[in-house]
């Protein structure tokens, strides 16, 4: 099992803000533990790794490993996905 991601799954990505801000994208979950056209595609290798994608597969942003909220709200709207400004919890622009 991946640590990591279990760590996303029970904090970064149940967070209110995160969650509204991956509500302009359709999440995708790839397992990389069996071989995967989608994994070998985008060279994923380690766990967790987020990529946002255009509708036609053109990367439009990556990021690997553990993400805190205000990091991935900054990866989401560097990426074009989110709204702009994303506000974290305290108030302030990540």
């Amino acid at each position: 099992a991946c640590s990591p991601c279990m760590a996303m799954e029970r904090t970064v990505l149940r967070s209110d803000v995160v969650r509204k801000a991956l509500n302009n994208f359709v999440p995708v979950r790839v397992d990389v533990m069996h071989p995967s056209e989608s994994a070998a595609r985008f060279l994923v290798e380690g766990t967790p790794t987020y990529l946002v994608l255009s509708p036609n597969w053109r990367l439009l942003g990556r990021t690997d490993g553990y993400q805190s909220e205000e990091a991935m709200l900054r990866f989401l709207q560097a990426a074009g996905t989110a709204p702009s400004p994303i506000t974290s919890p305290s108030g302030s622009v990540p």
